[in-house]
């Protein structure tokens, strides 16, 4: 099984930096494809609530095209070779943890593109977050590595630069608190790409118990 460095992370542009860039890693792609077999592109995420998503559309820019399936990526993975895929889901059902509750607050922008809400969330989530982790690398055989977390739903890609409308706005709302949720579940992901955006596909879900 072959192992490549995770992507580059993305870069968050807050409305004092301008251009300038903070550092934010979803989760770095590891890649567990063998050269020649057939793979699939995965994450590990929790969905949004039905009233949050419904939220998230008011949020979107004039220039934005809405972000479908609003999610929190715990860990994005990449390409996994499909005979990975049967010991990925037995490795991610022994996670057996609480629910999470989640609160919506402030937006932002990252340089590549991407408008978000951003999460903050009780000390389940970074629980999760870690096992998780430690379930995906044990099952992929894939070195653990230190990796910064930002999470965050996003609402919408943006077509060209924010302009100053835009940046008024994620300063007068990031404080504002937009609304909670509790997750009892997460998924793993499918991500399709085609020219129009990602398709994600729920290929497994694992509850969480109290």
């Amino acid at each position: 099984m072959a192992s490549r460095p995770g992507r580059a992370a993305e870069k968050a542009v807050s409305p004092s930096q301008g251009a300038a860039a903070g550092r934010l890693s979803g989760s770095g792609e590891e890649d567990a494809l063998g050269e020649g077999k057939k793979a699939r592109r995965l994450f590990v995420a929790i969905p949004a609530s039905k009233e949050i998503a419904d939220l998230l559309l008011s949020l979107v820019p004039p220039n934005g095209r809405v972000a479908k399936n609003p999610h929190l990526t715990l860990r994005f993975i990449g390409q996994v070779a499909e005979i990975n895929l049967g010991p990925l889901k037995k490795s991610l059902s022994l996670v057996n943890l609480p629910p999470v509750s989640l609160l919506v607050k402030g937006v932002g922008f990252f340089k590549q593109g991407a408008f978000w809400a951003g999460i903050e969330g009780d000390q389940n989530l970074t629980r999760l977050k870690e096992s998780i982790d430690s379930r995906v690398d044990e099952a992929l055989g894939l070195k653990r590595v230190a990796r910064a977390f930002k999470p965050h739903l996003t609402v919408a890609r943006l077509k060209g630069k924010p302009d100053f409308r835009l940046w008024e706005f994620i300063r007068s709302q990031s404080e504002r608190k937009l609304g909670s949720f509790s997750a009892f579940e997460f998924g793993l992901y499918e991500s399709i790409l085609a020219p129009t955006g990602a398709t994600h596909r729920l290929l497994e879900k694992y509850a969480l118990k109290a």
